[in-house]
This record gives C-alpha cells, structure tokens and sequence, in this order.
C-alpha cells in the first residue's frame, strides 16, 4: 500500500455532515452522499450503528457557547484545519482526516467522528508482513465525542423526578454521606456555571487535540480526567437509571421480558476475605419495590424512590457478610451500564436520552468539584 493510496483511504461513510482532507493535494472536499449505504437508514437505525453498544468516557465540561447547528459543515472543516496544523507541528507532515458529524434527536445530540490517517514510512516492502501490516494499521486512529443539549423537554426532568425528596431521603438512610452531600450543595450554590457532559471515546492523542478545538471554538473547559463517581452520585445515578427503566416499559414488553438488574459492589476493608460482590435483581421485584414506595406518596406525578436501599434492605440482611463495609461500584442492566470508573455503555436506543438526562439531573444534586477537573493544556 502506497502513502497515496492510505492517504485516500475512508472510513465507510454514513450519513451526516462529512469532510476530508488528502494530504497529497492539501485540499477539503466534500464526500459525495449518494454513496452513503446508510443514508436510507432511520435515525434510530444510524444511532445504533455509530454510538450503542461502544464504550464512552464520561468528561464533564462547561456550557458551549456560540454553537449553532446551522454551522455544522463549518466546524467540521474548521475542525479538520486544526488537527491537520496540530498534526504538521507534531509529526512534520500533513496526515490525512476524515471528519463525520451525525445530528440526532432533533438536534439534541451531536456525534462527531474522527479518523486520522498517517503516511506509511516508505522504506516499507512492497509485501508486508504481519510486523508491516500492524505498523500500518497503527498510522491509522479513530475518536469520537459526543456533545448534548437537552431540550426544554428534557429539562423539566429534574422538576418531575422530585431530586430534593430522594437526596434527602437518601442522607437520611447514609448518615455518613450526609456531610459530603452538604458540601457538594454548597459547593453547587458556588459555581457560577452548570457542568455539562461530554462522551469521549477513542484514541487518547487525537481526542485531546479534538477537545482542544472544542475549547478555542466555543469558549469551554473540558475536563481532562474521566469523572470518578463517589457513592452518593453512583447510588443517585442507579435510582434514576432504574427509575427511567420502569417509566420506560411499555404494557406490550411487561417486566417479565426485562433482564434483572445487575448490583455491583466492592469492599472497602482491605483485609476482608471477600473482595466484591454482585446481586442479581429481578426487573420485576424493583418494579414492585417502586410501585409500594410510590403508593405511599400522594402527589399522582412520577417520582423516583429510593429503590436502591429498598432493595438493599430487602437482600442484605440475607448476607452472611457485613454488607456496611462494601460500597456499589457499578451497575448493569438491558439499557446499559455505568460505573464509579467514569465508563458508560448504552444499549437500547430508547434510553440514550432518559440516561443523559439522569447525568445531568446527577450533577444539580451531587455536582462534582470543578477544582479536582483540570483543564486540557495542548
């Protein structure tokens, strides 16, 4: 393979705003649409092929200003004209990009792709071997982020889903986490603006480089570390995924058709003889568990319970361990998973946004300190 022919190498393309640049002849052009395969393909269909079931790091940023879906074809070349001065300064040539940005949700969501493709040395046989065809998988990179602006819709979420009324009662059942939600609320009254979130997914190197445009185009900190839950966001963020669950269940599927609840904990005292344990929840025992804590309530409005330490109450004392010491670390379920790492997986289309929602409902109860998020120093 020449550096010609790897240069004009593409990713197979699919729908949305598209750009590349060869660098053999330092030019933009637009790829032609029609060869789109998934052009004919639903916005449902094309969301699964590009973001379900892929592994996205959680980054928290602040508000993107000045952006405008109506630019979209601009920021994609402004995009490309940033990496490709980036990539001359770091490997002194001009490497290939391919640049797909796909709208969703009536442009709600934003998912960029990102394909890097660095020249072959040419001292390379005109045979490779498989040492040589690593080498030239290695000069090509993939990177993706996602950006989301919830709509009005979506923001009324945090009134519906009463957050007060489950934090409270969730203080009140973990005393110990009582002081650190104080602290992160008066923390929040602080900050002067709201976090958003950000899914990075892909090679570390050229996702740096993209969230450095994203800094200089729309005035923004991205955080550089992946957000590492504590227990009060992980315990919060389950009894919302779960809550957004059963809301979500449609009379057709009925919870006997749902996949239990996977609870995920680890111990906290290094000298335990068990080091982690998971509990299996049937979808339909938290169903009930959420149908008896909301029949106590009188307001008609969905609410969220706190299922989780229903649910714990209800199994724990069944364990021979003393469950005190161990704290949950992650939870999985059909929609997806999330974990106290910062690692998210989403795999039912309809949960893309209620999953989104409840990060961002998150951080109005449990905001994680901007002061231990350091900004991207490219």
């Amino acid at each position: 393979m020449t550096q010609q022919q790897l240069s004009t190498r593409k990713l197979s393309p699919t729908s949305g705003t598209s750009d590349t640049f060869a660098p053999q002849d330092a030019s933009l052009f637009q790829l032609p649409s029609s060869s789109s395969e998934l052009h004919t393909l639903s916005d449902k269909q094309r969301l699964q092929h590009v973001f379900l079931q892929k592994p996205w790091e959680i980054h928290f940023t602040s508000p993107l200003f000045h952006f405008d879906s109506r630019h979209l074809r601009q920021y994609v070349r402004e995009l490309i004209i940033h990496l490709r001065t980036l990539s001359v300064a770091a490997f002194h040539q001009e490497c290939g990009y391919q640049v797909q940005v796909h709208p969703f949700s009536n442009d709600t969501l934003f998912l960029f792709e990102v394909c890097e493709e660095r020249a072959v040395p040419q001292h390379l046989p005109a045979s490779l071997d498989k040492k040589g065809s690593r080498m030239v998988e290695d000069t090509i990179v993939h990177g993706s982020f996602m950006l989301y602006f919830p709509s009005k819709t979506s923001l009324n979420y945090v009134q519906v889903t009463n957050l007060e009324e489950l934090r409270r009662s969730m203080d009140s059942q973990h005393s110990k986490s009582s002081a650190s939600s104080a602290n992160n609320i008066n923390k929040q009254k602080k900050r002067k603006e709201p976090q958003h979130v950000i899914l990075l997914s892909g090679e570390e190197s050229l996702l740096i480089r993209c969230c450095g445009w994203l800094q200089q185009q729309f005035q923004c900190v991205v955080g550089q570390q992946i957000v590492q839950l504590d227990y009060s966001h992980l315990r919060l963020l389950s009894n919302l995924l779960i809550f957004s669950c059963i809301q979500t269940v449609t009379p057709q599927q009925g919870p006997s058709k749902i996949g239990p609840f996977l609870l995920k904990y680890q111990s906290l005292n290094g000298t335990s003889n068990t080091k982690s344990y998971t509990m299996t929840i049937p979808f339909a025992n938290a169903a009930r568990l959420y149908q008896e804590g909301s029949s106590k309530l009188v307001d008609e409005s969905p609410n969220i319970t706190d299922v989780l330490t229903m649910i714990e109450n209800l199994y724990f004392q069944q364990l021979p361990l003393d469950t005190s010491e161990f704290k949950l670390h992650e939870l999985q379920m059909d929609a997806g998973s999330v974990s106290s790492h910062g690692m998210l997986r989403i795999h039912l289309y309809e949960m893309i946004e209620p999953i989104l929602n409840s990060l961002l409902a998150m951080l109005e109860i449990y905001p994680v300190s901007s002061a231990s998020q350091q900004a991207l120093r490219l």
